[in-house]
C-alpha cells in the first residue's frame, strides 16, 4: 500500500485520486474540511503526518499535482518489479525525461544545473529510508532535491515508464524577501551537496562548481554588499587555501558583473 500525504488538499487533486485506477492508497490529511469530509466514502482517508505513516511507500502531493487515472497503477507495478530502489520518480508533464536509472550525481546535474523541474510531488520513497535520511531546511521544511539523492543510495532513482504526472504549480510573484528566502536555500542545499559527495567526488570540477556556487550567491546582489557576498562564497567548503580562494573570489567577481548588467539592461 502506498500513504499519500497532502499537507494542503484541493479540490482538482482530491478528483484525481478518486478516478484512480488504483486504489491501494491510503491518504492521510491534517484535518478533515470542504475539499475532504469525515464522511468520504470513496476513498481510504486518515486524519495524520508523515510522522504517523505505517505503510512501506510514501508520497507527498502538492496541491498543483493531478495523478492521472493509470499513474498510481503504473508506479505500483514499477515498485514491484523493482524491489531493490528505495525512490521511483514519475516524469513530470512538459519536462524533459529522466533517464531510466539516475544516479545521485545524474540527479543534481539534471535539476539544479539544467533546471529541469523535478518536485518532490513526483517521487515516491520508501517509508523507513525517508524517515531515516529525509533533509530539512534550516526553518524546518524538506528539501526535496537533498532528500531525493539521499535516500536515493547507490542504487540511484528508478523512474516509472509510460506515464507522466500533471504538476501545475501557482505562479507567483516572488517579493524581495521571497526571493532572498529562495536564493538562501539554493545555496543551503549547495552546502548540504559538498558535504555529502565530498571533495574528490563533487559531480563538477572545482571551476564549474565554483562558477555555479558564484552564480547563486550573487543573485543576493546588490541587496547584500559585496563583501558580504565575499564571505558567503567563503564558506563553502570547497573554497580553501590561497589558490582555491582566489579563483572563487574571481568566480564571483565576474558573477556580480553580470548581474549588474542584467539589471542595467533588463531586456
Amino acid at each position: 500500500m502506498i500513504a499519500i500525504v497532502l499537507d494542503n488538499p484541493s479540490d482538482r487533486l482530491v478528483s484525481a485520486l478518486r478516478l484512480s485506477s488504483f486504489k491501494d492508497f491510503k491518504i492521510y490529511v491534517p484535518s478533515f474540511g470542504d475539499v475532504i469530509s469525515s464522511e468520504e466514502d470513496r476513498l481510504n482517508v486518515t486524519v495524520g503526518t508523515l510522522r504517523d505513516v505505517k505503510e512501506d511507500w510514501v508520497m507527498m502531493l502538492s496541491p498543483g499535482a493531478e495523478p492521472g487515472k493509470c499513474v498510481l497503477r503504473q508506479l505500483s507495478r514499477c515498485i514491484v518489479s523493482n524491489p531493490d530502489f528505495d525512490v521511483f520518480h514519475v516524469n513530470v508533464d512538459g519536462e524533459s525525461r529522466f533517464p531510466l536509472v539516475a544516479s545521485g550525481e545524474k540527479l543534481f546535474k539534471k535539476v539544479f544545473v539544467k533546471g529541469t523541474r523535478a518536485p518532490l510531488s513526483s517521487f515516491a520513497f520508501r517509508t523507513r529510508t525517508f524517515l531515516d535520511k529525509v533533509v530539512r531546511f534550516t526553518d524546518g521544511t524538506i528539501d526535496p532535491l537533498a532528500t531525493v539523492i539521499a535516500c536515493s543510495g547507490e542504487k540511484g532513482v528508478r523512474t516509472v515508464r509510460w506515464t507522466k504526472l500533471v504538476c501545475d504549480e501557482p505562479v507567483e510573484k516572488l517579493t524581495p524577501e521571497q526571493m532572498d528566502e529562495k536564493t538562501w536555500k539554493r545555496i543551503e542545499f549547495l552546502r548540504w551537496s559538498e558535504r555529502f559527495f565530498g571533495d574528490d567526488d563533487y559531480p563538477l570540477s572545482v571551476g564549474k562548481s565554483f562558477k555555479l556556487f558564484a552564480r547563486e550567491v550573487a543573485a543576493l546582489y546588490p541587496a547584500r554588499s559585496k563583501e558580504e557576498l565575499k564571505e558567503v562564497m567563503e564558506g563553502f567548503d570547497s573554497v580553501k587555501g590561497l589558490i582555491r580562494k582566489a579563483r572563487a573570489t574571481q568566480a564571483l567577481r565576474s558573477a556580480i558583473k553580470e548581474k549588474a548588467e542584467s539589471m542595467s539592461n533588463p531586456l
